[in-house]
């Protein structure tokens, strides 16, 4: 019975997480330590990296 309560639980967060994922997103991002963070890991991805690159020097 308390793994049914854990997984329904899990299931709320999950779903409230995913309602609220830009306003998340926003509220992270507006600190510009994290937001650089960001920026740095999407630069190691080579499909985003080149698409930023392209669109940037077009």
């Amino acid at each position: 019975m308390k793994t049914i309560y854990k997984y329904i639980v899990l299931t709320i967060a999950i779903s409230a997480l995913y309602k609220n994922r830009y306003r998340l997103l926003n509220y992270l991002l507006r600190n510009p330590s994290i937001r650089a963070y960001a920026i740095k890991l999407s630069m190691n991805v080579p499909g985003l990296r080149s698409l930023f690159i392209r669109n940037t020097f077009q």
